[in-house]
């Protein structure tokens, strides 16, 4: 795909396109961002309303959004997923990274029964589903079977904060 199809499906001039990204990279950059920002907010939004529950809830709750968003669009988020690795400098990915855990840093500290190191598990926790879910995709392609995907996640999830020492 070049920059003038791009522009042309837009509705706009090549130079209208250079005055927003300055390369297809940075129009990649963006559209990776954006998904994973929707994805934190409706993460968070999830924990919000999981607030005080146990911790088995919580950490469901917050798995049920992230897995099912990313498996509602996984021809998406498997192309994502790829594409990342291809434009994603070092520093935006630690970033988002480190967005994430914070995510579950908030989710486990929203249990009634939050674990002792709620920043240790949450980093983690994180690396569990990031990495079966994109690896999955990347490696499976977006025909993955969301609900085996899910399940199987749940359980490492859910071993992992069983034995976790609480406040």
């Amino acid at each position: 795909t070049t920059i003038r199809e791009v522009a042309a499906v837009a509705g706009v001039g090549v130079g209208t396109f250079y005055e927003y990204f300055g390369n297809m990279r940075a129009l990649a950059a963006l559209c990776i961002y954006a998904h994973v920002k929707a994805l934190a907010e409706a993460g968070r939004a999830a924990v919000e309303a999981a607030r005080g529950q146990p911790l088995v809830q919580v950490v469901d709750a917050l798995l049920d959004v992230l897995v099912g968003h990313v498996a509602r669009e996984a021809p998406v988020w498997s192309a994502l997923f790829l594409l990342e690795r291809q434009v994603s400098s070092v520093q935006a990915f630690r970033k988002h990274y480190e967005a994430y855990v914070q995510l579950w840093q908030l989710a486990l500290e929203a249990a009634a029964d939050r674990p002792r190191d709620a920043a240790g598990a949450a980093r983690l926790l994180h690396a569990l589903a990031y990495g079966w879910v994109s690896q999955s995709l990347l490696a499976q392609g977006p025909q993955i079977d969301a609900h085996d995907l899910r399940a199987r996640l749940g359980e490492a999830a859910q071993a992992y904060a069983a034995g976790l020492a609480r406040v």
